[in-house]
């Protein structure tokens, strides 16, 4: 979250803010879990971000 300015990143690209309070993988862990750690498979949500990235999944 640091990197990100403690934004969540899927708010800003849609040029609003909200500060962010969870890390998402974007690849889910349990296919990748080789990409649990990795900065290029995190990003900084906020919670109804998030929920809205895992309700996509489906």
């Amino acid at each position: 979250m640091t990197r990100d300015n403690n934004e969540c990143q899927r708010c800003k690209g849609e040029g609003e803010f909200h500060v962010a309070e969870c890390v998402h993988h974007k690849k889910h862990l349990r296919k990748h879990p080789e990409l649990a750690l990795a900065d290029s498979n995190l990003i900084s949500l906020c919670l109804a971000c998030h929920d809205i990235e895992h309700s996509l999944l489906f």
